[in-house]
């Protein structure tokens, strides 16, 4: 692929971002809101779960079942897939047929695994018509072209590029939005919070402050200590005490 063409895919991506709407990503302390609710709801009434976490109405019923059911609720399967779940949803199409597949029904025989999760492990990795092989420049041309039309909608993009996984195509896509220098605002929405992106941040901010804190100090030494030959062996002593385009 030519360095011209990934260039347009990373200028494109850059000014879709530009045009995105912001997204009101979960925090820890949400969920831990809602996780409170619903164990004291049973999980039966999500306006009532909704109302009682977020009386402010930041958070909707739909908005809460989703995030219970998807991320939240216990049992729930996040790791690498096993051959043997592999093999489960294999079986279960070639069985069914790809046109009749009911990815709930899949999901039912494998434990901790959602519908949403199989169906993404079948288009993204077990599909035997996936194109893995490095793109072309007709393909990110195409994918500049449906993206201006679609959007973010990856099913909708992936069903004009055949081939080509809905993940695949994103991937595609965010990597070039970040060789533009852009922010990628999928981050914090998988299940893990904004809280913790926070906190690292912060932890970075004060090590590096700290480092410039000590590096002036160790300046302010080294000039004192050239002011005369009365004070140097003053400062030897308290250096003694002190020494720490795709």
């Amino acid at each position: 692929m030519s360095t011209v063409s990934a260039d347009i895919v990373a200028q494109a991506a850059q000014s879709a971002e530009d045009n995105e709407s912001s997204v009101k990503y979960w925090t820890e302390e949400e969920d831990t809101k809602l996780s409170k609710a619903v164990t004291a709801q049973d999980c039966k009434n999500w306006k009532l779960i909704a109302e009682n976490a977020f009386p402010d109405k930041s958070r909707s019923d739909i908005q809460c079942l989703h995030r219970w059911k998807k991320v939240l609720r216990p049992g729930l399967k996040k790791g690498p897939w096993t051959p043997l779940e592999d093999d489960i949803v294999l079986n279960e199409v070639i069985r069914v047929g790809i046109a009749h597949i009911k990815w709930s029904h899949v999901a039912s025989k494998v434990p901790g695994r959602l519908g949403k999760q199989v169906r993404e492990r079948w288009y993204n990795h077990l599909d035997p018509n996936l194109n893995k092989e490095p793109w072309s420049d007709k393909e990110d041309a195409d994918l500049v072209k449906w993206q201006s039309e679609f959007g973010n909608k990856w099913v909708k993009i992936a069903e004009q590029m055949h081939g080509r996984s809905e993940n695949g195509i994103k991937n595609r896509w965010n990597s070039a939005k970040r060789r533009r220098g852009g922010v990628d605002k999928r981050k914090g929405n998988s299940g893990k919070s904004k809280g913790n992106t926070t906190t690292s941040h912060k932890s970075s901010s004060s090590s590096s402050s700290s480092s410039s804190s000590s590096s002036s100090s160790n300046k302010r030494k080294a000039s004192s200590s050239s002011g005369s030959s009365s004070s140097s062996s003053a400062a030897k002593s308290v250096n003694k005490k002190t020494k720490v385009d795709i």
